[in-house]
Order: C-alpha cells, then sequence, then structure tokens
C-alpha cells in the first residue's frame, strides 16, 4: 500500500504536535509506504525528523509558485466564465469545482500570471461595481489577488504531488485544497485528519492583525472556502475528538463520512516515575510557544499563585513565535515572576521533564486531542487544561484533574493552587491518568483504526463505488 500524506507547515519541517503524531504513524506502519509531500514558506526547509525506512520520499513546496517563463494566457470566452466563477466562489464561501479548476488550467497552461492579464482586471472591476461598490478598490483588490493567486499556486502544487492509493491530508486548509485537486485528477480516496480546527484558529490569527473589516471578511471567507471544499471531496473524514466531529458537521460535512480516531501514545515511552522527592513543585506547560497556547494566561496566573505557595513554572517547547515570546518575557518581567519561570525552548528528553514535573498545565485557546496532555497523564501527572477540542473528553468526569475555561487565569490560579495544597490527591489523580490512558490512548489502538481507513478507502475505490459520499 502506497499512502501520500499532505502537510501544510508541519511535518518533517516543524516541531509540533501534528509532526510528532505523523512522525509517529509512519514509523508505527512499517509495512506501510509512505510519501510526505509538505507545503512550506519557502520551499527551501529541511526535514528536521529522521527519515523513516518506510518514507520513500519527502517533497517540500513553497506554497507561492513562480515561472519566470509563464505568460498571462488568454481564455477563450466560453471558458472565460468557467474560471471567473469558480474563482468568485470563494468570496462566498462555496466549495472550489476542483476538477473544472485543474483542467482549465491545464488544458490552457494557466498559471497565477493570469491574474495580470487584461481579462481578470476587466472581470474584477466588473465584481467589484455589482458587489463591493462601498469598499476601497485597492483593498479589494489586492486581497482577492491574493486570495486568488493562492488557489491557482494549489492547482499547479496539485500536479506535483506523488501518485498514491490513498491521499492522507492533515489539514482542511491551503494543504487539504491541493489533497482535493490532485485526488479529483487522480482518481485517488482523499483521506482528512483534523487536528485543528482551521476555521477557527485561523480567525484567532486574523484578531491579532490590524486589517479592516472588510478585508477580514473577504479573508475568513476564503478560510471556509477550504475548509468546505475539503470536507465535500473527501472520502472519509478523521476528526481527533467529538467535539471536532460535530463541528464537521455543523459546518455541512456528511455524518456518514466522519469516524473519530482519537490520538494515542507509546505508554512504554512514558511510564510514571518511582516516586517525586522534588522540594518545589514544579508546574509544567509543554507546548509549542505561540498564541493560540496562551501561555500568558499561565504567567499571569503565576503572579498569585506565587503569593501563598513555593512553586516552580517550567515552559517546554518551540519557541515559534519570536515576537509572542517577547510578550510573554515582558509579562514576567512586569509581574516580576521571571525568576520563578523557564523557558526551555526544544526538548528532546520530553519524557524525563514529565517526571521531573508535579503538576501538567495546558492553557490553551484551542485545541484537539494534545499529545502533551496524553503524554503528561501517562506519566502520572495530574492536569490543569482548559476546555477546548477533545480535552473534555479525556478529562471530564475522571478525577484526573480539573477542566477551566480558556483565557481566564483566576481559574487557573485557583485550580492549580488546589493541587498544590494536597499532595495525596495530585497521586491519586495522576494514578488514574497513567491507568486510565494505558486502558483507551495506546498508539496500538489508534494505528489499527487508520489501517482499517485506507483499506476501506481502496476497496471502495477499487468497487467504483463512492465512499461515504
Amino acid at each position: 500500500m502506497k499512502v501520500c500524506i499532505i502537510a501544510e507547515g508541519s511535518y518533517p519541517i516543524v516541531r509540533g504536535g501534528v509532526s510528532e503524531w505523523t512522525h509517529q504513524l509512519i514509523t508505527g506502519l512499517p509495512f506501510i509506504d509512505y510519501d510526505v509531500f509538505c507545503l512550506a514558506p519557502t520551499g527551501q526547509e529541511r526535514p528536521i525528523y529522521d527519515k523513516p525506512k518506510n518514507l520513500r520520499s519527502i517533497t517540500i513546496r513553497p506554497v507561492s509558485q513562480h515561472d519566470a517563463r509563464a505568460t498571462h494566457g488568454v481564455l477563450p470566452i466560453s471558458k472565460y466564465g468557467e474560471l471567473c466563477d469558480c474563482l468568485d466562489g470563494t468570496l462566498h464561501g462555496k466549495p472550489i469545482d476542483c476538477m473544472g479548476l485543474a483542467k482549465l488550467m491545464r488544458k490552457y497552461r494557466l498559471t497565477k500570471e493570469w491574474l495580470q492579464s487584461e481579462q481578470y482586471w476587466n472581470h474584477m472591476v466588473g465584481f467589484y461595481d455589482r458587489t463591493r461598490p462601498t469598499t476601497d478598490f485597492s483593498e479589494f483588490f489586492w486581497t482577492t489577488h491574493g486570495i486568488f493567486s493562492t488557489l491557482m499556486d494549489a492547482a499547479e502544487l496539485a500536479q506535483k504531488v506523488p501518485r498514491a492509493d490513498v491521499y492522507h491530508s492533515l489539514t482542511t486548509g491551503l494543504g487539504g485544497l491541493v489533497a482535493s485537486i490532485a485526488a479529483a485528477v487522480n482518481g485517488t480516496p482523499l483521506v482528512i485528519s483534523e487536528h485543528g480546527l482551521y476555521l477557527k484558529e485561523r480567525s484567532i490569527d486574523l484578531s491579532r492583525q490590524a486589517v479592516t473589516p472588510e478585508t477580514r471578511q473577504l479573508a475568513t471567507d476564503y478560510f471556509m472556502t477550504l475548509v468546505k471544499t475539503s470536507y465535500e471531496n473527501a472520502d472519509m473524514l478523521l476528526p481527533i475528538c467529538q467535539n471536532y466531529a460535530e463541528n464537521e458537521i455543523g459546518l455541512g460535512a456528511s455524518p456518514r463520512k466522519i469516524k473519530v480516531v482519537t490520538n494515542g501514545i507509546d505508554v512504554q515511552k512514558f511510564l510514571p516515575p518511582a516516586s517525586r522527592n522534588g522540594s518545589t513543585p514544579v508546574i509544567g506547560c509543554f507546548a509549542r510557544i505561540v498564541p493560540l497556547k496562551d501561555q500568558m494566561s499561565l504567567i499571569k496566573a503565576s503572579k498569585s499563585i506565587l503569593e501563598s505557595h513555593t512553586a516552580e513554572f517550567i515552559f517546554a517547547g518551540d519557541i515559534q513565535d519570536k515576537e509572542y515570546f517577547q510578550e510573554c518575557q515582558d509579562l514576567a518581567t512586569e509581574l516580576k515572576v521571571s525568576n520563578h519561570l523557564k523557558f526551555l525552548g526544544h526538548i528532546d528528553n520530553v519524557a524525563e521533564w514529565y517526571r521531573k514535573s508535579d503538576i501538567f498545565v495546558l492553557s490553551s485557546t484551542t485545541e484537539g486531542l494534545p499529545l502533551a496532555l496524553l503524554e503528561a497523564m501517562s506519566c502520572g501527572l495530574p492536569s490543569v487544561c482548559t476546555a477546548v477540542g477533545g480535552v473534555p473528553d479525556v478529562m471530564a468526569g475522571n478525577d484526573v484533574g480539573y477542566i477551566v475555561p480558556p483565557g481566564d487565569p483566576a481559574s487557573l490560579a485557583l485550580n492549580i493552587s488546589h493541587l498544590l495544597e494536597d499532595g495525596e490527591l495530585r497521586k491519586s489523580m495522576g494514578e488514574r491518568a497513567a491507568k486510565m490512558v494505558r486502558e483507551r490512548y495506546t498508539i496500538e489502538s489508534m494505528e489499527q483504526k487508520i489501517i482499517d481507513v485506507y483499506f476501506e478507502a481502496i476497496v471502495m475505490e477499487h468497487l467504483k463505488i463512492p465512499v461515504n459520499k
């Protein structure tokens, strides 16, 4: 069996939950031949993971394509309307006709250079006059130009995706669009694992940017288009928690396509320590340093915790947003807690740091089903986590820690303090957590579910039966 994974800004060029999950999947299924096709900012990025023996090829391509030999190109009048309708639909959050877009671009040898043609200019002026006459034209034109450029880039990129028995996309974003086009053109079944809510995450990113309401709406509609296109073209959707499954259905995905596949870990790598005898309790936050993980809420919580408790806080994870990292450091200095906080950056021996900790904390504003949570629980740690994504699926009603609202430092502080004050409670919660992970969240269980999905997709394709359409 040959499976091609389509990734976007994750494996194998950066570390994080999705990348660790992917590497774990490939190495855990040595009888499957994998290819990885990764969309990256520049295309010059290099793999940071050791290449598994069953990983046949790694292709790293820049998101933005450029062909110096390309010409503007002119479409026949009869086809010009088809391309414009395909592009314009993205401004209303409609799914893209992947096969139609690919055929037009291939037949007439179009690239995004067409967006510099007189045909395109006249169309956009007319579209603006009909639909957005009160919006600043320059803002409208350049925003839509950027959106349409990425769509045509995606169609070009899809031509370079290796042939396989199954395409497996790790995102519903631009990677999902590339996978959708490649699957449509090659007649290959498409499986999509949703590790993060793309639309929600991009909306959070937009909220941190100084853009006008008009640009924000255009961008939001475009992100909606990517998600709906992925849902429509996927043969099977694999959300990692029930919360994500409900979100997919709410955005129009067919319930028949959905199969929840929760994350799993190698519990033998994450065994609890024989004892925890540190004199100063250690509170560990294991996550990339990015706004979505909201380490700033934990830093704010640390202020009130340290007023009445002795504790150390460690933040372990790649510093992927240097501006946000500086904001975290500035806040720690302002609150006068810097001496009690350590930012470790990337760590290879993560299991050892779990064992050195006493409490695991996750303060994210959005999550899937975090591997870090499962790993920490497997190492016998009680947890204080925000009620996002699949976190409540794991923790609610199981007495393994506390769930708090996102963006609420006071609730974080209250529940962390409760655990700091009761060593026996920490121990009993940690023991229950380790037992639950061993019973419900093993890597073997996750891998078997994905193997079943691959085989089902291939068999249905062979029999020419639409898979869960």
